[in-house]
């Protein structure tokens, strides 16, 4: 009789180690899928951070400097059919927590940030008489201008100088736009040479400095 009253209490016992079994099993298996989904979406974010931020990207003047105009380009289907996202997966792009592009609509997933500089090119213009004494300084961060040269009362100005080196010379007289390359990390002088005494007319110079602030690049995948 005792041994009776036991055997449903086994059973029930081995019932209950088969629901504990079965569902320790479950939540490992989804506790591994979880993993494994959140490395996919990791190694994939890190990717995609990795090309927009790369030396070769079109986003960048150089490593981790975006140009603030071309990141204002991307779009979601820029970021699918350059820089492979796949359609099972959604992305999301943010700079200073700002979005700026998303493919999909990626509810949590996976966020890779990284500290970049954004740099962002103003310009500015500069204008002086021509005399024998005319010396115009531009700033660092400037790489290219434009110089503009107006004489009057027949005034001849054969040279312009940078720094001292001759950028431009005509022997019959410089006279309209000329574009320069300068070098961006030191400041420029430029300096007129006349053929006349007391030279006469204008001068404008527009140049194109570029200005740098980190921000924070987040990167978003949701597979």
């Amino acid at each position: 009789m005792r041994g009776q009253v036991e055997l449903p209490a086994v059973g029930i016992a081995l019932l209950l180690l088969t629901v504990t079994v079965v569902l320790g099993v479950a939540i490992a298996d989804n506790a591994f899928t979880s993993a494994e989904r959140s490395a996919v979406e990791r190694q994939t974010a890190m990717g995609l951070s990795d090309q927009l931020v790369g030396e070769q990207s079109p986003l960048t003047n150089r490593q981790n400097v975006i140009n603030a105009t071309e990141l204002s380009d991307l779009d979601g289907e820029t970021l699918r059919n350059r820089y492979g996202v796949p359609d099972g997966a959604d992305a999301e792009i943010q700079l200073g927590g700002e979005p700026v592009a998303v493919a999909g609509d990626p509810e949590r997933g996976t966020t890779i940030e990284r500290i970049v500089l954004v740099e962002r090119g103003q310009t500015r213009t500069i204008d002086a008489p021509l005399t024998a004494n005319t010396r115009i300084t531009l700033p660092r961060r400037t790489a290219n201008a434009t110089v503009s040269i107006a004489p009057k009362n027949g005034t001849t100005i054969r040279t312009v100088t940078v720094n001292e080196r001759v950028v431009l010379a005509k022997r019959s007289g410089l006279d309209g736009a000329y574009q320069l390359t300068v070098s961006p990390y030191q400041t420029a002088t430029f300096a007129f040479e006349s053929i006349d005494a007391s030279p006469a007319g204008s001068t404008t110079i527009e140049y194109y400095p570029r200005e740098t602030q980190k921000a924070t690049l987040s990167v978003t995948v949701d597979e």
